[in-house]
């Protein structure tokens, strides 16, 4: 089995780009990522695979994505893929499904809430994978680490009769309860990385995170 530790300071200074699944992703022309390092969460395949190209990791810590009748097809084409995946330990269960999966790292699900300096210790899952992103990015050693389509809007939309993510669904998934919870590890871990002199950037002003966390529009981040 591969270990974590083989990704510590990997890209030491470099920027990666975070892809959430809210539907503001759209408004990014994801065809300038080709050739920046990127951590794709979830759904994020089916934005990348039309434009030609993978994200360098793929996360899943969701059980529910990986049970779910359509998205488990997702995340299987993704598993043949050469690019590099890391999944919550309390996956192996399920992983073991999709027979051999290239380039898989598991890591160790700690706690909910917190910050882990070391994956090769664990990590805290803050009940959303946007946070293995944030603490995957730290340990390869980013200097600016940038969220896109990390928005938190599922109800807001929902209300509104709207596609709550980027990609439709014919079943669904519910949306978590703990948005508070989420928001405000996340909220956490950009006090912690600025200590650590990282940077970390909201590339959507739609987001519920906009008041804790600094906007750098797309275009903005690229250059």
């Amino acid at each position: 089995m591969k270990s974590i530790k083989d990704l510590k300071n990997s890209k030491k200074g470099e920027s990666v780009y975070i892809l959430g699944n809210a539907p503001s992703i759209k408004k990014c022309n994801l065809s300038f990522l080709r050739y920046k390092y990127t951590i794709g969460l979830n759904g994020s395949p089916l934005l990348l695979d039309p434009l030609g190209f993978s994200s360098t990791y793929y996360l899943i810590t969701d059980r529910r994505f990986l049970r779910h009748e359509e998205k488990s097809k997702i995340a299987e084409a993704e598993f043949q893929k050469d690019n590099i995946k890391i999944v919550s330990d309390v996956l192996s269960d399920e992983i073991e499904k999709f027979g051999e999966v290239q380039n898989l790292y598991f890591v160790k699900s700690l706690a909910r809430d917190g910050f882990s300096f070391d994956l090769n210790i664990g990590f805290y899952f803050g009940s959303t994978t946007v946070m293995l992103g944030i603490q995957l990015a730290y340990y390869l050693g980013c200097k600016n680490i940038y969220l896109i389509g990390v928005d938190f809007t599922y109800a807001l939309l929902e209300e509104k009769g709207e596609q709550i993510r980027s990609y439709a669904e014919g079943k669904t998934q519910e949306f978590d309860t703990l948005l508070s919870v989420q928001m405000k590890n996340i909220a956490d871990s950009h006090l912690i990385l600025k200590e650590q002199g990282v940077n970390l950037w909201l590339c959507s002003r739609e987001s519920l995170l906009a008041p804790y966390i600094p906007y750098k529009g797309f275009e903005d981040s690229l250059k």
